[in-house]
């Protein structure tokens, strides 16, 4: 299919040039497209465990369970067609990976520049949307040339709130309701990826579970594992709400701390004697891991067993 169109259709969760504007799958629907890859592909094993963690995981949205039989295809190849012998942590970790090197491409060179800007929008607008016009004062409101920080201004050949908003539709991250009349984003992740980016590159690097880049990150930068995102969330909030223990470690390394809060007064990580809370990654996640009293080591085991 051609972009004729895009701005008014919106996004394809399917294809990344795509037209074809997807609601969420149920998880009969996701079940059954599981059952159509392991047939397809002749895979041994039982179905069940994947299946069940690809409809958790995917959340319905028909984009995260493409990412996820690509990556589950990927460490199939490598246990030869085994379920029982696939990594498990290694597809999860390329699942989250595709997952944000998707979400770069839907923000296109235009929003890339400007990732405050449009991380303030997106949290102000959330799941509850706005009319068109509210966005595009939203957007106006947002901009802060004064600043200095380009992160957070109108960038100049995009030029105008109308023209940040038309984008922003174009590439999906703002998407009409059925009525037409308003705009918001219902997908969790991709939301939680905007509030993430003004955090800076380990933010980003720990929710795409990306070892190696959050390791190099904190050598150059260790102070950065106390930095905040726009929900106040740091880094180990991510790593907990992702379930990424190989990242928590290297925060814990570095002194991040476990008892950190975010803007909502609440903590990934528990002590024993807490009250049930919702995790700090924006209601996705169940409640928030216990952490017992001392100890990077066993946070580690008590969060990520």
């Amino acid at each position: 299919m051609r972009r004729t169109g895009w701005g008014r259709r919106g996004l394809s969760r399917i294809d990344p040039h795509g037209l074809l504007p997807l609601g969420r799958l149920s998880p009969q629907d996701v079940g059954r497209s599981m059952n159509l890859f392991f047939d397809r592909y002749r895979v041994a094993g039982d179905r069940e465990p994947w299946t069940e963690t690809v409809i958790l995981r995917s959340y319905g949205w028909p984009k995260h369970v493409q990412n996820s039989q690509r990556a589950l295809a990927a460490g199939l190849v490598d246990a030869e067609g085994d379920l029982g012998r696939v990594d498990a942590p290694i597809v999860h970790r390329l699942t989250a990976q595709q997952r944000i090197v998707y979400y770069i491409e839907r923000a296109g060179d235009e929003l890339e520049s400007c990732p405050l800007l449009v991380g303030r929008v997106m949290e102000a607008i959330g799941t509850a949307g706005a009319d068109k016009r509210t966005c595009i004062n939203l957007i106006d409101v947002t901009n802060r040339p004064e600043s200095g920080d380009v992160g957070a201004m109108i960038p100049d050949e995009l030029g105008s709130a109308a023209a940040i908003f038309d984008a922003m539709v174009a590439r999906g991250l703002l998407q009409p309701r059925a009525d037409g009349e308003e705009y918001h984003c219902p997908i969790p992740s991709m939301r939680s990826w905007c509030a993430a980016r003004p955090g800076g590159p380990l933010h980003t690097s720990t929710l795409a579970r990306d070892r190696s880049r959050a390791e190099e990150r904190l050598r150059g930068a260790a102070a950065d594992a106390h930095g905040r995102d726009l929900r106040g969330r740091t880094p180990l909030h991510i790593a907990a709400v992702e379930n990424a223990p190989e990242i928590a470690e290297l925060l814990l390394a570095a002194s991040a701390d476990p008892d950190a809060r975010d803007d909502r007064g609440e903590r990934r990580l528990r002590r024993p004697g807490d009250g049930d809370s919702r995790a700090a990654g924006g209601g996705d996640a169940g409640p928030a891991p216990r952490v017992p009293a001392t100890g990077a080591a066993g946070v580690l085991n008590a969060c990520f067993r």
